[in-house]
């Protein structure tokens, strides 16, 4: 029996096979490149008990991942209050850390901040949604303009 060895047809049918072995669903893929840029929260409320002290607050809250590692937390708080004698109505906190995305964690770090590992939930184009000690905090991307007009005051 003669054997026919075609070049082409085997080089094709080698190629393609590892074309399909090679193919992956990047949907939903966190990635660091995922995560740069400014985030606001969606929905930014905290109501809980703080070492016997009431604390309640509503606000604006923006994150900004630089591709460096570094990042800025800006907190704008409507309403306030704190019964420590804290800043109320109309404060900005301004808080610059650093952050290291790995897998689906997220940990950030410094400006006087306790290091926090948080959970990502979710993290597309356009949301991002992370999850500490139980509380899902929902983010959308928006422009850097948002956050830098409270770093330029």
């Amino acid at each position: 029996m003669k054997k026919i060895f075609n070049l082409p047809l085997f080089l094709i049918l080698f190629i393609t096979s590892f074309s399909f072995m090679s193919c992956s669903d990047d949907e939903g893929e966190i990635t660091t490149n995922n995560i740069v840029g400014t985030w606001k929260s969606t929905h930014w409320l905290m109501d809980e008990d703080i070492n016997d002290g009431s604390f309640f607050g509503t606000g604006e809250q923006y994150v900004q991942f630089n591709a460096d590692g570094s990042c800025i937390e800006v907190d704008i708080y409507d309403d306030y209050d704190i019964g420590f004698g804290e800043p109320i109505e109309g404060s900005i906190d301004i808080i610059r850390g650093s952050w290291f995305l790995s897998d689906d964690k997220l940990r950030i770090e410094g400006g006087g901040l306790t290091p926090a590992t948080f959970d990502v939930l979710k993290l597309t184009d356009d949301e991002l949604t992370i999850s500490y000690m139980g509380i899902t905090m929902p983010y959308v991307r928006v422009s850097d303009s948002e956050i830098n007009q409270y770093l330029n005051e």
